[in-house]
C-alpha cells in the first residue's frame, strides 16, 4: 500500500530490451496475461480502478493492439475502470 486507498501492482512479464535471436519481443505475452489476470481478481476483490501506462508496448516491444484487446478481456469485461496514460 503507497497510502491509504493506493496500491502498485508488480507485473513482471518481459525479459530485457532487446528481441532475441529470433525476433520476438522481450514482453512475454502469456506472462502478461498471468499478470493482468491476477491484478482482475485482486481490483475485484478490492472494489479498485487500474492506471496505467501502456505497458509492454514500449521497451517491451509488444503490439500495443494485442495488449489492449488483453486489457480489454481481464479488466474491462470484468466491469474494472481502467485508465491508460500516453507518456511523450
Amino acid at each position: 500500500m503507497v497510502e491509504d486507498k493506493i496500491m502498485v501492482a508488480n507485473m513482471i512479464a518481459q525479459d530485457g530490451l532487446k528481441a532475441n535471436d529470433f525476433d520476438v519481443p522481450p514482453c512475454h505475452l502469456s506472462a502478461l496475461y498471468t499478470c493482468l489476470e491476477r491484478v482482475q481478481k485482486m481490483a475485484k476483490t478490492m472494489n479498485a480502478s487500474i492506471h496505467a501506462p501502456r505497458i509492454g508496448a514500449g521497451l517491451g516491444k509488444a503490439d500495443w493492439r494485442i495488449i489492449e484487446k488483453m486489457i480489454e478481456i481481464q479488466l474491462c469485461e470484468h466491469d474494472i475502470d481502467v485508465t491508460i496514460y500516453d507518456f511523450k
